[in-house]
């Protein structure tokens, strides 16, 4: 019997069920573009000046951590260290069992167990040779550089990252202290998919285009047009309507006060037919809301 139930009636898939909080906060739109992302983390650019291994911070794989669990596309760890026990102190994702081994395999490899939809690789070669290699970078939607990194390094990377757009984030942690510094190309825009329904819309009242002032002037004589049509003016016409009539007498100034807003959502309100024999006109108690 349950098969012949409208596919409507069917529950969430194991997907939407695991990812169901944050759906409803980005939607399905925002949980493909999350879907289709690849990240690059370079968590360390080798040795330091002394010869000491380099031990970078863990705010690197912290974020990975934090894109893993929502469901990233997938993402590449640089490391060419190798685990010490100085390692050890400040990575959760490293213990005893991985001491002299490669720091970006046994990182990836812990990271992969929190969520198998991802995908993750690693590559144990200096970032500074894999740069010499054509279009390393092109893959990424967006670059994690863990400090410490040598300055001249920095800059290579930065400037590769800025010639194909590509976001760059820095940061560096020392104990509680940490900073970061954001590079964006310089077209990124920002399109909101799924926005919040009780957000504030811009009309465009105080400052139409020559096309909405037009298409207003054709209702400049609304006591003029029939029932039918004097109940399906579009209500941001009618706004544009009372909004100039309401300037006229008030020495060309919109409502401001909230006293002011009331009286105007009156004057629209008072411009409804009540002897409408074909009903209420909900055009206006929809402009009397805004």
């Amino acid at each position: 019997m349950t098969e012949s139930f409208p596919t409507a009636f069917a529950g969430p898939t194991s997907k939407e069920r695991k990812y169901d909080r944050q759906l409803r906060l980005w939607a399905a739109s925002g949980q493909q573009a999350l879907e289709r992302s690849k990240i690059l983390l370079i968590n360390s650019d080798g040795p330091l000046d002394d010869g000491n291994p380099a031990v970078s911070g863990v705010v690197g794989v912290e974020t990975l951590k934090n894109l893993v669990l929502p469901g990233i596309g997938g993402f590449t760890i640089v490391d060419p260290a190798i685990i010490t026990e100085s390692d050890l102190g400040v990575n959760f994702f490293l213990d005893e069992s991985g001491l002299g081994k490669p720091r970006a395999q046994e990182t990836c490899k812990h990271l992969l167990e929190l969520n198998p939809d991802v995908k993750g690789d690693f590559l144990n070669e200096p970032i500074e040779e894999l740069l010499n290699g054509e279009n390393f970078l092109q893959p990424y939607a967006i670059i994690i550089i863990t400090g410490p990194m040598r300055h001249s390094l920095l800059k290579i990377v930065s400037s590769a990252a800025k010639q194909l757009s590509i976001p760059l984030i820095y940061t560096h942690s020392v104990g509680f202290y940490s900073a970061f510094s954001l590079q964006l190309p310089s077209v990124y825009p920002i399109v909101e998919t799924h926005p919040d329904p009780n957000s504030v819309e811009d009309l465009r009242l105080i400052n139409p285009f020559p096309e909405l002032v037009a298409a207003t002037a054709k209702i400049a004589d609304l006591d003029s047009l029939d029932d039918h049509e004097h109940g399906h003016v579009p209500y941001l016409l009618l706004l544009l309507h009372f909004l100039e009539k309401w300037k006229a007498t008030h020495d060309g100034n919109p409502p401001l006060s909230f006293k002011e807003k009331s009286a105007f959502r009156e004057m629209i309100r008072n411009g409804a037919r009540t002897n409408n024999a074909t009903g209420g006109e909900e055009n206006f108690d929809e402009a009397g809301t805004i």
